[in-house]
């Protein structure tokens, strides 16, 4: 069967945000998908030739998507990149396209579907902790194991979550590092894709499959 095609959304490409999107595009590569660039202007159109979306990592979400004021400093806004992403995770949930957030797409995904976000919370910018999953969930049954140790470098994360997302799993203090949605609806609170760990191999090649298995479907309505 061919390579599923897998949407990547970005922003603005500055060369901070190039490597970024090499070390992402590379390795849903090497899991056996063919990934592409989703930028700004094309909007969910972008959906129509894909068929599994990846929100990955950048800067924080504005709280003001979620009714709220800032109350913490905001880092690196991009409102375009933020509308548009906001935008593809809400219809790529409605049309089944499998979806994997990541660290800032953990909490696109909370804020598209509903929910709000804790705007600063301590010890997650740049530490390697131990993440504890639920061991009932499609998470813990990919890892195939009950905890992880990740590489989560975030200082947003979620708070509410909507009726659609169920926490998976959580950092020692509690602050929600994984939830789980409909399909194949996945956000994480670490990077799978700046490490060598078979645990996060096996992460994205399920991604993966979910699209592959999604694009059978597609060819197949």
């Amino acid at each position: 069967m061919p390579r599923p095609i897998v949407g990547v959304t970005g922003g603005e490409l500055t060369p901070e945000r190039q490597k970024a999107q090499h070390a992402i595009r590379s390795a849903l590569h090497a899991a056996g998908s063919v990934p592409i660039l989703l930028r700004p202007g094309e909007g969910t159109g972008g959906l129509d030739r894909v068929h599994g979306l990846v929100l990955p990592g950048g800067g924080d979400i504005d709280p003001r998507r979620y009714g709220e004021e800032p109350t913490a400093d905001l880092r690196e806004l991009d409102p375009e990149r933020e509308e548009l992403e906001i935008e593809l995770a809400r219809e790529a949930v409605a049309r089944g396209t499998p979806v994997l957030g990541i660290c800032l797409g953990l909490q696109v995904l909370t804020v598209a579907l509903g929910g709000t976000l804790l705007q600063h919370v301590e010890g997650h910018e740049g530490d390697e902790h131990e993440v504890r999953l639920d061991p009932a969930s499609a998470l813990a049954r990919i890892v195939g194991a009950a905890t992880i140790t990740t590489n989560s470098s975030h200082h947003q994360a979620p708070k509410d979550l909507p009726p659609l997302l169920q926490p998976v799993g959580r950092a020692r203090d509690g602050v929600i590092e994984a939830v789980e949605g409909p399909g194949f609806t996945l956000g994480i609170g670490w990077h799978p894709e700046t490490t060598p760990e078979s645990q996060d191999e096996r992460l994205l090649k399920a991604f993966v499959a979910a699209s592959t298995q999604h694009a059978g479907r597609s060819a197949g309505s």
